[in-house]
């Protein structure tokens, strides 16, 4: 399962695109905790 997270960290500086991905919780935590973040829906899901 992938933990989405966006947060203060820019990850391309093109699309100014913010959102990591995380195999384990914790290390989305740890991300979240030190960059300001916040669990996001997967980006990649089809809108329904």
């Amino acid at each position: 399962m992938a933990h989405f997270v966006e947060s203060e960290l820019i990850t391309n500086e093109t699309n100014d695109n913010r959102i990591h991905v995380f195999q384990q919780r914790e290390y989305a935590q740890i991300h979240m905790d030190k960059f300001n973040g916040r669990i996001v829906d997967d980006p990649f899901e089809p809108d329904e």
